[in-house]
């Protein structure tokens, strides 16, 4: 069956699968809620099934259906922020693919950033580059360590005369190893409306992904954040 909503999308229903007893829980998300946890209570069956939620201001709740059995499985989640800078309709999205490892983040810039880019390490060693943005020279380049990974970013964004556009003036670069940050790169020149950004630092969560809108420069930047889940 589907219900259609106002906005035009429909919640289609599938089950439900296992026994033919009465329904006794039904729950529905709310507008702009967005699951980022999965939680199994299980040992020879499955017990219960859950989910955590997070609410458009940031505040999170749980409902759990089912017994609440002490062995319990929890799954990774990715969780978005942002994008920051312009409100141009994104134009590139990348995730890292299972056991890939971010080993350099390239960035290119002048008086604004014109591109952020990665090279990335397989699980056969070879490696692959990905690029968002404009080519100007003379790139900086950070050479992660071992074990260091990138975990988001904070710098300025602003109205870009020279492109006649919003976008990234400034941008520094936080990891794991390095929580004081990396930059910044960008000088902001030439730059009016100029704001400050900070993706969430307090997590020290993986970043695996970046979306946002780019052209010449980089005009708007996102994370994707692994939440790193426990088995029990």
């Amino acid at each position: 069956m589907a219900q259609a909503q106002a906005n035009d999308q429909a919640i289609v229903q599938y089950g439900p699968y296992g026994s033919k007893a009465q329904e006794n829980y039904r729950w529905d998300l709310s507008a702009n809620e967005r699951i980022i946890e999965v939680l199994v209570n299980h040992y020879d069956y499955v017990d219960a099934i859950g989910f955590k939620v997070i609410r458009p201001d940031g505040t999170t709740y749980i409902v759990r259906f089912g017994g609440n059995n002490s062995k319990h499985s929890k799954f990774q989640a990715i969780v978005q922020y942002g994008p920051y800078g312009s409100m141009f309709p994104e134009t590139y999205r990348w995730q890292l693919s299972d056991s890939e490892r971010i080993t350099q983040i390239i960035i290119n810039h002048g008086n604004v950033v014109d591109a952020i880019g990665f090279l990335i390490s397989k699980p056969d060693g070879t490696t692959y580059s990905k690029r968002f943005g404009g080519n100007t020279p003379n790139p900086s380049i950070i050479v992660l360590k071992s074990g260091e990974y990138p975990t988001g970013f904070s710098g300025q964004h602003g109205y870009d005369n020279d492109h006649n556009q919003v976008g990234i003036a400034k941008i520094k670069v936080y990891t794991n190893l390095n929580p004081q940050g990396y930059g910044p790169y960008g000088l902001a020149e030439d730059v009016d409306n100029i704001n400050d950004f900070e993706t969430p630092l307090q997590y020290g969560l993986p970043l695996v992904g970046v979306f946002g809108a780019c052209d010449d420069t980089l005009e708007s930047v996102g994370i994707l954040l692994k939440k790193v889940l426990s088995s029990s």
